[in-house]
């Protein structure tokens, strides 16, 4: 159980990539909140509020930054927000080159890339942060961007248009 206002406002849980760090994070979208979650038994540790509609969100390798976006087709979809993990206070809040539908950070954490479609699907571009300055560089793409995806996938449409934002790196295992 999810102690938002709306339990249907829920929409990802967000987990830290560090195995010593045993906590996860659920936006309440309505409530502007996100809850703070112990692994070992799922009970609330304490509850930031953030402010928005959070949707997505991405902890830092250090666990003390939480990035997130508002809800899709939101008056401020447009924005990406890093709050602090102790209290959620604001550190910066960037505007995108439009509305968010989602986004995934690398590995190992030095890009988080934006898809920006705009809340009425109109805009080709994704936005890609540097999570060490903030700074957001958009990048055009041939066509609308749905979503983004660091996973092999495959799909039986024939007609799909795919885009690759290039130049992210990874360090290799045991790095």
């Amino acid at each position: 159980s999810v102690p938002c206002t709306n339990a249907d406002s829920t929409s990802t849980a967000t987990f830290s990539q560090d195995l010593n760090y045993p906590y996860y994070f659920v936006p309440c979208i309505t409530d502007g909140t996100f809850i703070k979650f112990r692994i070992s038994d799922d009970s609330v540790v304490s509850t930031l509020n953030v402010g928005l509609s959070p949707s997505t969100g991405a902890l830092s390798l250090d666990n003390k930054r939480l990035f997130f976006s508002s809800i899709f087709q939101n008056a401020d979809s447009n924005k990406l927000r890093v709050v602090s993990t102790e209290d959620g206070s604001e550190i910066v809040t960037k505007t995108l080159t439009a509305g968010s539908l989602g986004f995934l950070a690398t590995s190992d954490f030095q890009k988080i890339y934006i898809t920006t479609p705009g809340n009425t699907i109109d805009t080709t571009n994704i936005d890609v942060m540097n999570t060490s300055t903030y700074d957001i560089t958009p990048v055009s793409t041939p066509a609308v961007p749905g979503a983004v995806s660091t996973l092999p996938t495959e799909t039986t449409t024939s007609s799909v248009d795919v885009a690759f934002v290039l130049g992210a790196s990874t360090p290799a295992p045991g790095m």
